[in-house]
């Protein structure tokens, strides 16, 4: 299976680095100190399931000149979704599919009308992984799972093969039915523990740990279902515990990758995130007084400093 991994962070440089251990072909594209390491010395995944060494591997900062690949994973940030639709547009066949585990919901609009509903195999995740320093990924906790699904619910011949091929690698694979209802669900998670990680610079379990955060964060929680309901996305009634005992069962000194952003000095993730909340809940008329707040105070962190 060929496989280009647009966005070789955490997540991509993880998946991508366990599907090229059990022989996918595997073209990563990355930028800096991260993309010049892995031309060097290629790429090494430190996790209590298993470390994972390639002495080699793909690595280039575009796509130009390259042949139609299977399947593109598209792990970028939401902020980055336009100038990356564009970098993998030299991969992107007919029957290519595009995997994204990206953050927040806009992101499907996006890609779909650059490209076709027909390339999408949307995706969600909530393994955490990250570089640990140029060529090294760090991937934290028990469990690698992922769901994946057609835009169309439908369970095709390529969804199958690449999830028997993530089985193989090590990854804790879920076909969706409902993948929109399933990218709604992360949502509600990420940008919750994003906009609560990134204003207290608190760990995901200390926040979850503590009354005053946990309330706050069971507040963003039902802005968010609210929002959803709204836009005809009917979520499980019991997602709310189900997201603390997530959050529970973390690293104790995980914080989401926003927040390791904005603690590194980086652009961050928050116009996706808390933006896409307020602004799709004034579009429905659904208040959404937390997130908006996250939104406004956190704004200024989305430009490079």
């Amino acid at each position: 299976m060929r496989i280009a991994v647009m966005g070789s962070g955490g997540l991509g440089g993880l998946f991508g680095g366990l599907l090229a251990s059990v022989g996918a072909q595997v073209v990563f594209v990355a930028r800096g100190a991260h993309l010049k390491a892995m031309q060097d010395a290629g790429l090494q995944i430190l996790s209590e399931l298993g470390d994972v060494v390639l002495d080699t591997v793909d690595a280039v900062e575009d796509l130009n000149g390259r042949e139609p690949v299977d399947v593109v994973i598209f792990t970028v940030k939401g902020q980055d979704t336009k100038a990356a639709a564009k970098l993998i547009e030299p991969v992107v066949g007919p029957e290519t599919a595009i995997i994204s585990f990206q953050n927040g919901v806009e992101w499907l609009d996006i890609l779909s009308d650059h490209f076709s509903p027909d390339n999408m195999i949307p995706g969600t995740t909530m393994t955490p992984a990250a570089i640990e320093k140029p060529g090294v990924i760090r991937h934290v906790g028990a469990t690698r799972p992922i769901t994946i699904g057609e835009w169309n619910g439908k369970k095709s011949d390529r969804l199958h093969d690449f999830a028997d091929m993530c089985q193989r690698a090590g990854l804790d694979v879920t076909l969706s039915d409902n993948i929109h209802r399933d990218i709604w669900w992360k949502f509600v998670a990420m940008a919750t523990m994003s906009a609560l990680t990134c204003l207290t610079r608190l760990p995901v379990r200390e926040i979850v740990a503590t009354t005053e955060t946990r309330e706050l964060a069971d507040q963003s929680m039902d802005e968010i279902i609210a929002l959803a309901a709204a836009r005809g996305v009917e979520l499980p009634a019991d997602i709310k515990p189900r997201i603390f005992a997530i959050a529970e069962s973390f690293d104790p000194d995980w914080k989401t990758s926003t927040c390791n952003d904005l603690e590194a000095g980086k652009p961050i993730e928050v116009d996706s995130l808390a933006g896409a909340i307020h602004r799709l809940g004034l579009d429905v008329g659904v208040p959404t007084p937390l997130q908006t707040v996250a939104y406004k105070a956190l704004i200024p962190y989305a430009k490079p400093r």
